[in-house]
């Protein structure tokens, strides 16, 4: 008889995960002063869907693995260059081929996009408010334009106030860049006394 029982990692991964999402997503909101638009959002029609699509999102991403993943395989290179393994580099570069075809999706993009979903409410916005709230929340990375990230929402699941259209027949939230350092949201007027 084994003694062996399997590792059940499926909830408390799936746990880890959407809590590393969720403590960024709040350290993004309460640095850029969207911590307000978060705690309104709960009370919006349709928030309990769009939470359980960005929590299935957020588990589905396994970003943790593969952020360790790339941490310890590329100290295993340069630990092998360092020490002039060459058979070791060669043998490392041969389980680890250079990835050829269109690439894979970004999982720090993914990340990102995550992080700002529920916790800045960029669900709430348009397409193309939610292009230029990336763009401005994300500055240092490359811009994600407005079809680029309408697939990336389809791709992670993620539900929007777009996915709502009988309830949300125009996007709650509006964004206009302000002074080149600040994005300032716009309440569309049949939403105010939710942001009231």
């Amino acid at each position: 008889m084994n003694d062996w029982e399997p590792e059940q990692p499926v909830v408390g991964q799936r746990a880890f995960e959407i809590k590393m999402v969720q403590y960024s997503g709040e350290d993004l909101a309460e640095s850029t002063g969207f911590s307000q638009a978060f705690e309104r959002s709960k009370q919006m029609p349709h928030f309990n869907a769009v939470l359980s699509s960005w929590e299935d999102a957020g588990a589905n991403l396994q970003y943790t693995k593969i952020s360790i993943a790339r941490l310890f395989s590329s100290e295993l290179r340069r630990r092998l260059a360092k020490n002039n393994d060459e058979a070791g580099v060669r043998l490392f570069d041969a389980l680890h081929p250079v990835s050829r075809g269109r690439p894979k999706a970004d999982p720090d993009a993914d990340f990102d996009l995550l992080t700002a979903w529920l916790h800045c409410g960029i669900w709430m916005l348009s397409h193309d408010d939610r292009a230029l709230c990336m763009q401005f929340l994300f500055r240092h990375k490359r811009p994600l334009g407005t079809d680029a990230l309408r697939k990336r929402c389809k791709r992670l699941g993620l539900l929007g106030c777009n996915d709502f259209p009988q309830t949300y027949h125009q996007a709650p939230l509006s964004c206009f860049e302000r002074d080149n350092d600040k994005v300032v949201f716009k309440v569309a007027p049949f939403w105010e006394s939710y942001f009231a």
